[in-house]
């Protein structure tokens, strides 16, 4: 294991960069543990570790965008009445006849003596 970016080459802590750059690079052990210090007696190669507090850095916001649909009914109700009109139409009849009589009278005449 390595704590932070720093391994072991022998008896001796090395960096990550300095690691790559050393010719001889195995074996590789990693460096002591806090618990490995104490049962070593408090060293780590020969070299003590410190511990610093811990670095609080800002909390990262992350923002989700979600969505809901719903769905809102407009009604417009509608009527249409119908009305049915019905008309009487009152005619007045007169029937009217025509009649022809033909009236005869009879003149008798005597023409002599």
């Amino acid at each position: 294991m390595f704590q932070g970016n720093t391994f072991q080459k022998g008896c001796g802590c090395y960096s990550q960069n300095q690691m790559m750059n050393t010719t001889n690079c195995l074996p590789i052990q990693p460096c002591a543990t806090n618990t490995q210090m104490q049962t070593m007696g408090g060293y780590n190669c020969g070299t003590k570790t410190n511990i610093a507090p811990p670095v609080c850095h800002p909390v990262q916001e992350k923002v989700v965008h979600t969505y809901e649909t719903t769905i809102v009914p407009h009604i417009f109700p509608s009527h249409t009445k119908m009305i049915h009109h019905h008309m009487y139409q009152l005619q007045n009849h007169y029937p009217h006849t025509v009649s022809n009589e033909v009236e005869q009278c009879c003149v008798q005449q005597n023409c002599g003596c």
